[in-house]
Protein backbone atom coordinates (compact mmCIF):
# COMPACT_ATOMS: atom_id res chain seq x y z
CA UNK A 1 0.00 0.00 0.00
CA UNK A 2 3.17 2.51 0.77
CA UNK A 3 4.36 1.76 -2.76
CA UNK A 4 1.04 2.84 -4.14
CA UNK A 5 0.71 6.01 -1.97
CA UNK A 6 3.77 7.22 -3.80
CA UNK A 7 3.43 6.66 -6.94
CA UNK A 8 0.10 8.94 -6.52
CA UNK A 9 1.96 11.44 -4.90
CA UNK A 10 4.14 11.34 -8.15
CA UNK A 11 1.55 11.64 -10.60
CA UNK A 12 0.82 15.04 -12.54
CA UNK A 13 -1.63 17.41 -11.42
CA UNK A 14 -3.44 17.66 -14.43
CA UNK A 15 -3.93 14.10 -14.74
CA UNK A 16 -5.58 14.76 -11.33
CA UNK A 17 -7.62 17.52 -12.79
CA UNK A 18 -8.56 15.45 -15.99
CA UNK A 19 -10.11 12.83 -13.43
CA UNK A 20 -12.31 15.05 -11.93
CA UNK A 21 -13.07 16.09 -15.36
CA UNK A 22 -14.25 13.17 -16.66
CA UNK A 23 -16.22 12.52 -13.54
CA UNK A 24 -17.79 15.98 -13.54
CA UNK A 25 -18.28 15.07 -17.74
CA UNK A 26 -19.70 11.42 -17.38
CA UNK A 27 -22.33 12.55 -14.51
CA UNK A 28 -23.74 15.91 -16.10
CA UNK A 29 -24.23 13.63 -19.23
CA UNK A 30 -25.79 11.00 -17.14
CA UNK A 31 -28.55 13.75 -15.75
CA UNK A 32 -29.02 15.54 -18.96
CA UNK A 33 -30.04 12.14 -20.23
CA UNK A 34 -31.97 11.38 -17.38
CA UNK A 35 -33.53 14.94 -17.57
CA UNK A 36 -34.46 14.61 -21.43
CA UNK A 37 -36.16 11.21 -20.84
CA UNK A 38 -38.44 12.58 -18.00
CA UNK A 39 -38.97 15.87 -19.77
CA UNK A 40 -40.37 13.54 -23.19
CA UNK A 41 -41.97 11.29 -20.91
CA UNK A 42 -43.76 13.99 -19.09
CA UNK A 43 -44.35 17.12 -21.94
CA UNK A 44 -42.91 16.17 -25.43
CA UNK A 45 -43.69 19.75 -26.70
CA UNK A 46 -40.64 21.33 -23.85
CA UNK A 47 -38.01 19.26 -25.63
CA UNK A 48 -38.06 21.35 -29.08
CA UNK A 49 -38.37 24.52 -27.23
CA UNK A 50 -35.02 26.81 -27.44
CA UNK A 51 -35.18 28.01 -23.58
CA UNK A 52 -35.67 24.22 -22.96
CA UNK A 53 -32.21 23.28 -25.14
CA UNK A 54 -30.22 26.39 -23.02
CA UNK A 55 -31.46 25.63 -19.95
CA UNK A 56 -30.30 21.92 -20.37
CA UNK A 57 -26.63 22.96 -21.85
CA UNK A 58 -26.35 25.52 -18.93
CA UNK A 59 -26.76 22.77 -16.42
CA UNK A 60 -24.64 20.81 -18.29
CA UNK A 61 -22.24 23.17 -17.46
CA UNK A 62 -22.95 23.76 -14.01
CA UNK A 63 -22.82 19.65 -13.34
CA UNK A 64 -19.05 19.65 -14.38
CA UNK A 65 -18.41 22.74 -12.70
CA UNK A 66 -20.13 21.76 -9.78
CA UNK A 67 -17.80 18.16 -9.53
CA UNK A 68 -14.62 20.84 -9.34
CA UNK A 69 -16.01 22.50 -6.69
CA UNK A 70 -17.64 19.50 -4.70
CA UNK A 71 -14.12 17.78 -5.16
CA UNK A 72 -12.13 20.90 -3.60
CA UNK A 73 -14.51 21.55 -0.63
CA UNK A 74 -15.21 18.24 0.60
CA UNK A 75 -11.32 17.38 0.15
CA UNK A 76 -10.75 20.60 2.33
CA UNK A 77 -13.81 19.52 4.98
CA UNK A 78 -11.98 16.13 5.21
CA UNK A 79 -8.40 17.58 5.17
CA UNK A 80 -9.45 19.75 8.01
CA UNK A 81 -11.32 16.92 9.72
CA UNK A 82 -8.08 14.49 9.65
CA UNK A 83 -6.05 17.64 11.25
CA UNK A 84 -8.16 17.66 14.32
CA UNK A 85 -8.18 13.83 15.07
CA UNK A 86 -4.47 14.08 14.42
CA UNK A 87 -3.52 12.69 10.91
CA UNK A 88 -0.52 14.43 9.15
CA UNK A 89 -0.89 14.67 5.52
CA UNK A 90 -0.07 17.23 2.89
CA UNK A 91 -2.92 18.64 1.33
CA UNK A 92 -1.83 18.72 -2.27
CA UNK A 93 -1.28 15.06 -1.45
CA UNK A 94 -4.63 14.66 -0.16
CA UNK A 95 -6.71 16.27 -2.98
CA UNK A 96 -4.72 13.71 -5.22
CA UNK A 97 -5.97 10.72 -3.17
CA UNK A 98 -9.44 11.96 -3.15
CA UNK A 99 -9.65 12.98 -6.94
CA UNK A 100 -8.64 9.23 -7.84
CA UNK A 101 -11.19 7.93 -5.62
CA UNK A 102 -13.96 9.14 -8.33
CA UNK A 103 -13.11 6.59 -10.58
CA UNK A 104 -15.10 4.40 -8.73
CA UNK A 105 -18.35 6.97 -8.92
CA UNK A 106 -17.34 7.66 -12.25
CA UNK A 107 -17.78 3.95 -13.74
CA UNK A 108 -20.54 3.52 -11.48
CA UNK A 109 -21.90 6.79 -13.60
CA UNK A 110 -20.90 4.90 -16.82
CA UNK A 111 -22.75 1.67 -15.99
CA UNK A 112 -25.55 3.84 -15.34
CA UNK A 113 -25.77 5.57 -18.24
CA UNK A 114 -25.63 2.55 -20.12
CA UNK A 115 -28.94 0.91 -18.15
CA UNK A 116 -30.71 4.16 -18.86
CA UNK A 117 -29.58 4.47 -22.55
CA UNK A 118 -32.04 0.96 -22.65
CA UNK A 119 -35.44 2.51 -20.80
CA UNK A 120 -38.12 4.13 -23.15
CA UNK A 121 -40.44 6.80 -21.09
CA UNK A 122 -43.71 7.18 -22.53
CA UNK A 123 -46.08 10.04 -22.63
CA UNK A 124 -48.72 9.21 -20.29
CA UNK A 125 -46.25 7.59 -17.49
CA UNK A 126 -46.63 9.02 -14.45
CA UNK A 127 -43.36 9.76 -13.46
CA UNK A 128 -42.94 9.76 -9.50
CA UNK A 129 -44.00 5.97 -9.72
CA UNK A 130 -41.59 5.24 -12.84
CA UNK A 131 -38.84 6.31 -10.79
CA UNK A 132 -39.77 4.51 -7.33
CA UNK A 133 -40.95 1.65 -9.01
CA UNK A 134 -39.41 0.54 -12.59
CA UNK A 135 -36.64 -1.71 -11.64
CA UNK A 136 -33.50 -0.38 -13.95
CA UNK A 137 -33.70 2.83 -12.09
CA UNK A 138 -33.62 0.76 -8.67
CA UNK A 139 -30.86 -1.07 -10.05
CA UNK A 140 -29.42 2.30 -11.57
CA UNK A 141 -29.81 4.00 -8.05
CA UNK A 142 -27.83 0.66 -6.23
CA UNK A 143 -25.56 0.92 -8.94
CA UNK A 144 -24.21 4.95 -8.45
CA UNK A 145 -24.52 4.34 -4.33
CA UNK A 146 -22.29 1.46 -4.54
CA UNK A 147 -20.39 3.45 -6.81
CA UNK A 148 -19.79 5.95 -3.98
CA UNK A 149 -19.42 3.69 -1.03
CA UNK A 150 -16.44 1.94 -2.84
CA UNK A 151 -14.73 5.27 -3.53
CA UNK A 152 -15.46 5.99 0.65
CA UNK A 153 -13.94 2.94 1.31
CA UNK A 154 -10.89 3.04 -1.03
CA UNK A 155 -10.76 6.87 0.26
CA UNK A 156 -10.92 5.38 4.47
CA UNK A 157 -7.84 2.77 3.33
CA UNK A 158 -5.79 5.32 1.53
CA UNK A 159 -6.45 7.57 4.74
CA UNK A 160 -4.76 5.14 7.07
CA UNK A 161 -1.71 4.19 5.12
CA UNK A 162 -1.18 8.18 4.56
CA UNK A 163 -1.36 9.60 7.18
CA UNK A 164 -0.70 6.89 9.94
CA UNK A 165 -3.86 7.33 12.05
CA UNK A 166 -5.45 3.85 13.52
CA UNK A 167 -8.57 2.47 11.92
CA UNK A 168 -10.74 3.79 14.46
CA UNK A 169 -9.85 7.62 13.46
CA UNK A 170 -8.99 7.36 9.74
CA UNK A 171 -12.80 6.15 9.70
CA UNK A 172 -13.89 8.74 11.89
CA UNK A 173 -12.42 10.81 9.05
CA UNK A 174 -15.06 9.87 6.80
CA UNK A 175 -18.08 9.56 8.81
CA UNK A 176 -17.63 12.59 10.59
CA UNK A 177 -18.13 15.27 7.75
CA UNK A 178 -20.68 12.80 5.97
CA UNK A 179 -22.99 12.11 9.45
CA UNK A 180 -22.75 15.62 9.93
CA UNK A 181 -24.18 16.69 6.74
CA UNK A 182 -26.59 13.78 6.86
CA UNK A 183 -28.24 15.50 9.65
CA UNK A 184 -27.85 18.79 8.38
CA UNK A 185 -29.95 18.00 6.20
CA UNK A 186 -32.58 16.09 8.39
CA UNK A 187 -32.84 19.33 10.21
CA UNK A 188 -33.33 21.52 7.27
CA UNK A 189 -35.77 18.93 5.79
CA UNK A 190 -37.98 18.61 9.22
CA UNK A 191 -37.73 21.88 11.19
CA UNK A 192 -36.67 24.94 8.42
CA UNK A 193 -38.22 23.47 5.02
Amino acid sequence: MRKILINIEKIPHYWILGIVLIYGLIMAEYYYTLSSKLVIGAANQLVSSSFFVFFMSFNFFLMVLSAFIVWIISSLLLYLILILFGGESIFENFKKISALCYIFPTISFILSFLLLEQIEIYEDVNIDNFLTMNKTMIKIGWIINIGFILYYLFLWLLLKYQTGLNWVRSLSVIIVPLGSIYLLGKLFSEYIL
